[in-house]
């Protein structure tokens, strides 16, 4: 059963077509009519859905609705908690989505009825002018910038780009062009001339791609400003906030310049630059003389990724400035291969309540990438789904049915991606262990004291589930297929290096003859299946750049795998007397009271080995 859609405007007709025609239900018999209101509606019979909407993605979200439930005689009236709910997609921790991936998820954020997508490129954008810039990372042409903001218009979405004006550069400096416009480590240089030249270029660029007068430019997690070169120049100053905000002016003056009239920057700076903790918990009030530095056209992004009981009192800090306020929440894919799905929204309901009590009009959805990337982008999509629900007030219950029937897969399927980092004797802790156990040494190991040995039944239990629900995942399947294939690795992982160390401290050379049949060779065979499918997870949402660094990490872990192997196997011929490493007192990673609880360690560079990596 399909639709027509009759005298629908050239402002909702093409996207309404494309979204149609890729579901096959385009040329059907019922009719969709459309009105502008002051409410948003939905009424359906057999013959014909009426949408009334008051903007345009409003329209989309009421097509969802339609083809959800197509052939049922429905009526809808809803409103979002939020003037504007929108989603970043973080596009700089290596993995670069395509063009055409990008465009798959504008077409499925369209039916949830989001109002705008921000593309956070830190250096994975051309440049006019700057052939380094981005050079072999991937980066976003103009021209694919073009096509992306002419796409997104057709669904009534408003494609922002949000950009790094000051701090996490660090990827920029590596190119001697950069270095004199570096302040330190990440840093732009602020105050020199040569800094805001390249900045006009950026913009300037930007300003080709987008029709936004909106841009993002972030200026986050940048408290060490003017303690690198600016002092080696200036020497030491008093009042760093003013160095900051001196550049903020400058980049405000050159984005105006440019018709983005109305920048948003992330406001933890402001914050916590005083070094002063009442401040950033919103005990005491943000200072005058740092709320009056802040232009009046900035809006500033609050991000807090968890359930922290200062939330409302930060916010209302934040509202002291008397600018424009909008609130950051997160899906947990960073830092990780596996999502988060379940708590990121136990930690969503919590924010987007908070917001609505304090009465903060736009909220913020992003999905970062950190430490590369390695969990799959659409691995989120329930939470792109439920969160915007949630804001219009709807239960979980009340619409897993229509996330369903619109994109192929169930809710309680989708939630079993999480599976990988799931602690069942912790089950509302982030965990990460999925990647510190993935990574960890056999001999030399920070975490034999976080995850019980218990857990490794529990990934292979996991790994059946999700083989199983990948039979009826649909185009998802890949998904499945990748998670399902970490836990296999992770059944045997978890506890082999316990094993190893027991076998060897009883001197039982008969035992460890079999765990190296019974487990290390099986575990050589999982690694390289895993990367099998970590490939082709990548490759279908992303471009190739920064998939080297994911082929170095696994593939470092079998060769890992057959150097223990051979020395296991000297030690059991007595060609090796001694295993050193074995011998070491096995310490808490964090304290005692921390054993066999689940942390959030994602960074490779400090789980895979004691050195400089």
């Amino acid at each position: 059963m399909g639709f027509y859609l009759g005298q629908l405007s050239g402002e909702l007709k093409t996207g309404a077509e494309i979204i149609l025609k890729e579901r096959g239900l385009l040329g059907g018999k019922t009719l969709i009519v459309a009105n502008r209101s002051d409410k948003f509606r939905v009424r359906a019979s057999a013959k014909k859905v009426e949408i009334d909407y008051t903007v345009v993605p409003e329209f989309f979200r009421g097509l969802g609705y339609a083809i959800a439930k197509r052939g049922r005689r429905f009526t809808v009236e809803e409103s979002c908690a939020f003037d504007d709910y929108g989603y970043m997609v973080d596009l700089s921790r290596n993995g670069v989505m395509t063009v055409e991936a990008i465009k798959k998820n504008l077409r499925q954020l369209a039916l949830m009825g989001y109002r705008s997508v921000q593309l956070y490129t830190e250096d994975t954008y051309e440049v006019r002018g700057e052939p380094y810039f981005g050079y072999l990372r991937g980066r976003m042409t103009v021209a694919e910038l073009k096509a992306l903001d002419e796409y997104a218009s057709l669904f009534g979405i408003e494609l922002v780009p949000c950009i790094q004006t000051l701090g996490h550069l660090s990827r920029l400096f590596r190119w001697r062009r950069f270095y004199e416009v570096c302040d330190g480590y990440d840093v732009l240089l602020p105050g020199d001339e040569r800094t805001y030249q390249l900045l006009d270029k950026m913009f300037a660029t930007l300003r080709e791609c987008f029709r936004t007068n909106r841009i993002n430019i972030s200026m986050d997690e940048t408290s060490s400003v003017a303690l690198g070169a600016y002092w080696d120049k200036h020497g030491p100053t008093k009042d760093r906030l003013e160095v900051f905000t001196a550049h903020l002016q400058r980049v405000n003056e050159i984005a105006g310049k440019y018709g983005f009239q109305f920048p948003m920057m992330w406001s933890d700076v402001f914050f916590w630059i005083e070094e002063d903790s009442e401040i950033g918990t919103g005990k005491k009030p943000v200072s005058e003389h740092i709320r009056k530095r802040v232009p009046e056209n900035v809006t500033l992004v609050n991000w807090c990724y968890w359930n922290s009981p200062d939330i409302k009192a930060v916010l209302k800090s934040h509202l002291t400035f008397n600018r424009d306020v909008c609130y950051a929440g997160t899906i947990w894919r960073f830092g990780s291969p596996a999502p988060h799905n379940k708590i990121s929204m136990n930690y969503l309901r919590y924010q987007i309540d908070a917001c609505k009590e304090i009465g903060i009009k736009k909220f913020l959805l992003t999905a970062w990438g950190d430490n590369g990337n390695e969990c799959a982008y659409f691995a989120g999509l329930v939470t792109q789904f439920l969160s915007i629900e949630y804001a219009y007030g709807n239960s979980e219950e009340a619409c897993a049915e229509r996330f369903e029937r619109l994109f192929g897969c169930s809710v309680e399927n989708m939630f079993k991606l999480d599976y990988a980092n799931f602690c069942k004797d912790y089950p509302d802790v982030v965990s990460r262990h999925s990647k510190y156990m993935l990574y960890s040494g056999y001999f030399e190991n920070d975490y034999l004291r976080q995850v019980n040995e218990e857990y490794a039944a529990d990934c292979a239990g996991y790994a059946k589930e999700l083989r199983a629900a990948a039979k009826s995942a649909g185009e998802w399947k890949y998904l499945f297929r990748t998670q399902a294939a970490l836990c296999e690795l992770l059944s045997i992982k978890i506890a082999v290096a316990q094993k190893t160390r027991r076998l060897y401290l009883a001197g039982d050379k008969g035992g460890m003859a079999r765990l190296i049949e019974s487990d290390y060779l099986p575990l050589k065979k999982c690694f390289k299946r895993f990367a099998d499918e970590m490939r082709a997870q990548w490759m279908r949402e992303c471009k190739p750049h920064g998939f080297d660094v994911i082929e170095q990490r696994l593939g470092g872990m079998l060769l890992r795998t057959d150097g223990a192997i051979e020395r296991l196997q000297a030690w059991i011929e007595g060609t090796t007397e001694r295993i050193f490493e074995l011998e070491e007192e096995v310490l808490s990673y964090v304290n005692p009271n921390y054993d066999f609880k689940p942390i959030k360690q994602g960074q490779f560079e400090e789980i895979y080995s004691q050195y400089r990596l």
